[in-house]
């Protein structure tokens, strides 16, 4: 089993959160801090998806991250 995170889903909502800030207006989702050392840093947190195989089809290769022929080589 191995995380996936939807690339097209992180990117839309890091713009929608790069747009917000830089107009100065409150971020729409929840933050929760997460601390990088230094200080607590809001972040918007989306939630991973567990990939098996009874799913990879319809994640990993649907999404046109991995191709289907590479994924299952013998």
């Amino acid at each position: 089993m191995t995380v996936y995170k939807p690339i097209r889903l992180l990117a839309e909502k890091a713009a929608e959160v790069a747009v917000a800030m830089a107009s100065k207006k409150p971020l729409t989702d929840k933050t929760v801090p997460i601390n990088n050392g230094k200080k607590d840093v809001p972040s918007v947190l989306l939630a991973p998806v567990p990939v098996d195989k009874a799913n990879l089809d319809a994640t990993v290769i649907a999404d046109g991250f991995q191709k289907k022929e590479d994924v299952y080589k013998k």
